[in-house]
């Protein structure tokens, strides 16, 4: 597959300055019309900006003075919209990121001339990935929601059954605010109807394994089910979409190197483990 990179410019006020679309030769973009509601997913294989997020574009045809309103949303990732000019195709006529509220994107803006304007839907870091709503409205349309973007966001990576990571969880890693304890969060590709073990191996720290559901859902957590002090998640996947896992070093302050493991299968999960941290 031909991956294609996009390059951004220094970011603004409203999104990034320009912008260098790379089209493929006779490739002709997917069309988006005033009322239109279309679906899609950034997946791993997908075209990147030069900050290394995924992106798809649609071409919008539009007239000078129309107000449009641009909305994209997602259960499974930090939306952020992009807006290029019709006439200079490398200049970003509007950008948002979280107006559309649950980290989702909204704009509105008026179109300064006839064309065909290229909408950019991406995620707001790397390795963001999953399904998405994308729809264009003729006027201004208020937001569908007002509520601040919450989750875990700007994943380390994205993993699939049969990796292995080995790194580290330092100080300049974000904190949970109840505790303290410093965190990363990964991404799980898709594995529809399969069953992973996920294995967070440290001799650091107290190691805790979250599995989370869209940005913030926790639906399954382990601290000890490794062995020792080493966490162990195993789950079944009854969706197509992509989880994230938060891989967490306790008790509060602790930091140091780790195993990070996804592997087909359920391993055993130990349920009476004896764990001394060697951390603070």
């Amino acid at each position: 597959m031909n991956i294609r990179t996009v390059t951004l410019a220094t970011l603004g006020v409203l999104g990034v300055a320009r912008v260098s679309v790379a089209q493929e030769p006779g490739g002709e973009l997917p069309g988006i019309a005033y009322g239109d509601t279309v679906t899609g997913v950034l997946a791993p294989a997908g075209d990147t900006l030069s900050n290394g997020t995924y992106y798809r574009q649609y071409l919008l045809t539009g007239k000078g003075g129309d107000a449009v309103t641009i909305s994209l949303s997602s259960s499974d990732f930090n939306a952020n919209l992009l807006l290029l000019d019709a006439i200079d195709a490398d200049y970003v006529l509007a950008g948002d990121d979280n107006s559309g509220g649950d980290c989702n994107s909204h704009l509105t803006t008026t179109l300064p001339a006839a064309g065909r304007y290229t909408i950019i839907a991406h995620g707001s870091a790397p390795n963001e990935i999953g399904s998405f709503v994308l729809s264009v409205r003729e006027g201004a349309q208020p937001p569908a929601s007002t509520q601040p973007c919450r989750g875990f966001s700007d994943p380390q990576g994205i993993l699939q059954p049969g990796d292995t990571v080995r790194g580290a969880i330092g100080p300049e890693d974000r904190t949970l605010p109840r505790d303290g304890t410093h965190y990363q969060v990964w991404v799980l590709a898709p594995v529809p109807g399969r069953t992973v073990s996920i294995d967070l191996v440290s001799s650091d720290f107290d190691a805790t394994l979250f599995l989370v559901r869209g940005m913030s859902e926790v639906i399954a957590a382990n601290d000890d089910g490794g062995g020792g002090c080493n966490a162990r998640l195993v789950y079944t996947a009854e969706e197509d979409r992509p989880y994230r896992f938060v891989t967490r070093a306790a008790p509060g302050g602790a930091v140091g190197s780790f195993e990070l493991t996804v592997s087909e299968g359920a391993k055993p999960v130990m349920q009476d483990s004896t764990c001394q941290p060697s951390g603070p």
